[in-house]
């Protein structure tokens, strides 16, 4: 993939990753940076402009860009879906799993889920209207 990200519109193509697992541009020919009229306020690099992004960045962006244009959907997921994970975490003080592995894990978490939804309709019908509704299935 390459990008635009010089004042005059030049291209960065991939060079290497770095340290923080971060994609590195370089632009390709040095002497370009060197005769540029932004040399000096883009960089001042002897060896040319190099940026560095995410590996996922076009992901983050496209994320972001649907985060801005659709905020009243996000704040309604902080009331359905985020109720239950506080709940269990903050009220149930379960802060971590106790196994481990994805299998354990995905155990532990149906346990928790259901443990909820009971506890839920419970509050919701009670008990003997649960127990009816589940013996008319």
């Amino acid at each position: 993939m390459i990008i635009t990200s010089a004042p005059q519109g030049q291209k960065l193509t991939p060079y290497r990753l770095n340290k923080d697992n971060n994609k590195v541009y370089k632009i390709t020919d040095k002497k370009i940076c060197l005769a540029c009229p932004h040399y000096g306020i883009c960089t001042t690099s002897p060896t040319g402009r190099t940026i560095s992004r995410l590996l996922k960045e076009e992901v983050r962006q496209r994320l972001e860009t649907q985060y801005e244009e659709s905020p009243e959907i996000y704040k309604l997921r902080k009331q359905k879906v985020e109720l239950p994970f506080g709940h269990i975490k903050h009220n149930l003080k379960v802060d971590s799993f106790l196994l481990r592995g994805l299998k354990g894990v995905k155990a532990e978490a149906s346990i928790l889920a259901t443990c909820f939804n009971l506890v839920r309709m419970i509050t919701l019908l009670g008990v003997p209207a649960l127990v009816k509704e589940l013996n008319a299935c």
